[in-house]
């Protein structure tokens, strides 16, 4: 209990004399009637109240606190996000470009294959070679669709609200 309180108390008591019941109430000797009040306002509570005051003040402070660095830390995240996208992004041109550059190898070694100037050696090579750039094409794209996941779950946004894949 911190705030004041008060408490009345009151009694009366009466005492008569009579053979019967009913002739006490003529007969009375004595009236008796107390009556009292206390009241209990704490002076001095040892600090307890400035101290709760604090406590919660603190408690306030580091809930801000902790509000500020959960903030900061997803934004962070958002931006560590967004950089490995735009990379995911870059290594999408890349793949894209290496594929051109095996598919026209591929074409000019089919081409010099069937003219007879190449063996099937530099033929089997030149598929490799295609093979290996549409999986890591195939790759890219993968990564940069895992990417986008990744911004949509540290930014809570819907997959619509997100940039498409380039070259859609």
């Amino acid at each position: 209990q911190n705030g004041p309180s008060a408490t009345l108390n009151a009694t009366v008591g009466l005492r008569g004399q009579g053979a019967q019941l009913s002739d006490v109430h003529q007969r009375l000797e004595r009236n008796q009637w107390n009556m009292n009040i206390q009241v209990n306002a704490p002076l001095i509570d040892g600090g307890e109240r400035r101290s709760q005051v604090r406590q919660q003040e603190l408690a306030l402070e580091q809930s801000q606190t902790e509000r500020e660095l959960l903030r900061q830390s997803i934004v962070l995240q958002i931006r560590d996000t967004l950089n490995s996208l735009r990379a995911a992004e870059r290594q999408i041109e890349l793949s894209q470009a290496a594929l051109v550059v095996a598919e026209k190898t591929f074409a000019r070694e089919q081409q010099r294959f069937d003219l007879g100037l190449s063996g099937s050696q530099d033929m089997l090579t030149a598929q490799v070679q295609l093979t290996s750039a549409r999986n890591n094409a195939l790759a890219a794209r993968i990564e940069y669709y895992l990417r986008i996941e990744d911004l949509r779950q540290a930014s809570m946004a819907e997959l619509g609200e997100l940039a498409e894949a380039p070259g859609n």
